[in-house]
Formats: structure tokens, sequence, C-alpha cells
């Protein structure tokens, strides 16, 4: 990454930086951290395990008796997740999605921005969702977007269908 990306990076999460100083900084590090780590997980895991990984369950996915359980110390999926994001939470993804604007690893960084998101928000139990859509040349288009349990989505186009 060039210095002049990252300082646009930088600026991007300076409201986040400045607001919440040290704190701030840290964020910014967990932040690129998960990007890096979606990057290597995207390359050479399934998918569902990945999704898992990042703490997000794939939508549409046929579960096999593993993926019914919750990972160790999380609660099952019957629970009510909380309805709503705190301020640092809605921090951190405005952070990643400033990193992830100029994320130099790859195309179609669409994937890796959604499952950091559904790091950043595992406790609200995210579901990963996956879809195509056609361009306007005819070329088909790939997109994936994290869902909250409340509606909320992260990510979400609304001309790509989900599979």
């Amino acid at each position: 990454m060039t210095v002049t990306r990252l300082s646009v990076v930088l600026r991007g999460g300076s409201r986040v930086i400045g607001r919440r100083g040290l704190a701030g900084v840290v964020d910014l590090m967990v932040v690129a951290g998960l990007w890096v780590g979606a990057e290597v997980a995207v390359r050479t895991l399934p998918l569902q395990r990945t999704a898992r990984v990042f703490g997000a369950h794939l939508a549409g996915a046929r579960a096999g008796a593993d993926d019914c359980k919750p990972p160790p110390g999380e609660r099952p999926l019957t629970e009510q997740p909380p309805s709503s994001l705190t301020v640092a939470e809605e921090e951190r993804v405005r952070l990643a999605q400033a990193v992830g604007r100029l994320w130099p690893a790859g195309p179609g960084p669409c994937l890796r921005q959604s499952l950091v998101t559904a790091r950043l928000l595992r406790r609200m139990e995210p579901r990963l969702h996956l879809g195509v859509g056609t361009k306007e040349d005819g070329a088909l288009w790939a997109h994936a977007w994290i869902e909250l349990p409340d509606g909320r989505d992260f990510g979400r186009d609304e001309r790509i269908l989900p599979f």
C-alpha cells in the first residue's frame, strides 16, 4: 500500500481515531488484521468454514450436523441476539469500510468486507448472503453482504438476487 493510499485510509478512519484516541488506533490495527485474516481465509478455506470462523452463518447453506451446533461459548441460534449496535461497533464497521475501499489484495472485496463486518458484529449473529446479478453488458456479477436478525444489512445491492 502506498503512503498516499494509507493516508486516505487513515483520513477515512480519522473520525474514529480522533474521537477515541488510542482505542481508535487499536481499532484500526484490529480491523486491518481482520482484513488480512479474511484474505487468507478466502484463499485457503471452504466458504462455510470461513463464514463460521468469522462469526457468520452462511444463509441458504445446507447445514451439516456440525454446522447446527454453535461454537463453544456461543449461545444457540434459538436465543434472540441483541437488537441494536453500540456506538463502538458502528465506528468499527465504518473503519472497516474505509480500509476496504482501498484493499489492494484482490478484486471484488465484498466477500472480505462481509466477513470482517460479520466478525465485528458477531454478537448479533449475522448471516452471510451471496447472490448474483447481471451487469449492463450481460456479464454475471457476484456479491456478498451481511444481514442481521433485525433486518439491517451491510453491503446489500438491490440488483443482486440472493442464492
